[in-house]
């Protein structure tokens, strides 16, 4: 190990193992329209939100695969939780709130995450070596900043 200088992982299913549901209406998508209908986005039903940020994420991905080509261009959820808002004609849209919306639809489709057992004291181990730690993933930087925090690897 002497000449390894640096080791990089995958973040989810390799470090984080994590299960997502975005399709629960109650549990996901009523949260979602409360929320939305605090800032002035009132949507009438949770099944309308659903729907609605499908037809949205269907939308933006329609304009990252003309730009990038099929397949090679990520939807930003944050320009799709913006748009709900505006939408329905939020007075005000701020990257606070959207940040809000993307943490809350995240927290509310999460049914698991935690570290692997033994991932910690892995990291801690290599760090106590000398070794640098670089965490990679292809997740929203929305969803993904907050899970690395709660799970305590911004260390």
């Amino acid at each position: 190990m002497e000449t390894i200088r640096a080791v990089v992982f995958d973040l989810y299913g390799t470090l984080i193992r994590i299960h997502t549901d975005e399709e629960a209406l109650e549990r996901v998508w009523k949260p979602m329209t409360f929320y939305y209908g605090y800032h002035g986005a009132k949507y009438s039903s949770p099944d309308q939100l659903c729907r609605a940020y499908r037809a949205e994420v269907r939308r933006h991905q329609r304009a990252a695969d003309a730009r990038f080509g099929p397949g090679c261009g990520e939807v930003s959820l944050e320009q799709v939780l913006e748009a709900l808002f505006r939408k329905k004609g939020a007075p005000w849209v701020t990257g606070e709130m959207v940040r809000g919306a993307g943490m809350l639809l995240r927290a509310c489709s999460t049914d698991q995450a935690e570290l692997y057992p033994g991932a910690q004291q892995l990291l801690d181990t290599l760090r106590g070596a000398g070794k640098k730690v670089f965490l990679l993933s292809n997740a929203q930087r929305l969803f993904t900043w907050p899970e690395m925090t709660m799970l305590e690897l911004c260390g």
